[in-house]
């Protein structure tokens, strides 16, 4: 049997992780091509973190915990994880390209 702390801090991050770099590896084209569009993605990614808790509140009240979890918590940090990956790319290739744009 899994502990809810394993779940909550070992098997969600990991797992949204795993998708977002599935995401970024399968449509190497999807996404921001500038630092600046990669930036604001991850700035807001990083804001949809500080607003999650009241919505997993809500979500659990209405739905579940599981439900809320995996509803709200996981597209979230897919969301951050993908934000972070393509930001990433976009330095790199302006790193291999010698300018940033």
């Amino acid at each position: 049997m899994m502990s809810t702390n394993a779940f909550l801090f070992i098997v969600l991050p990991v797992g949204g992780a795993v998708l977002a770099l599935w995401t970024i590896a399968r449509f190497p084209r999807f996404g921001p091509t500038t630092l600046a569009g990669a930036t604001a993605h991850l700035l807001l990614a990083v804001a949809t973190a500080w607003v999650m808790p009241p919505l997993v509140g809500s979500a659990a009240s209405t739905w579940g915990i599981l439900p809320a979890l995996v509803g709200v918590v996981l597209p979230s940090l897919v969301y951050m994880f993908w934000a972070a990956g393509c930001l990433i790319r976009v330095l790199q290739e302006a790193l291999t390209r010698g300018s940033v744009r």
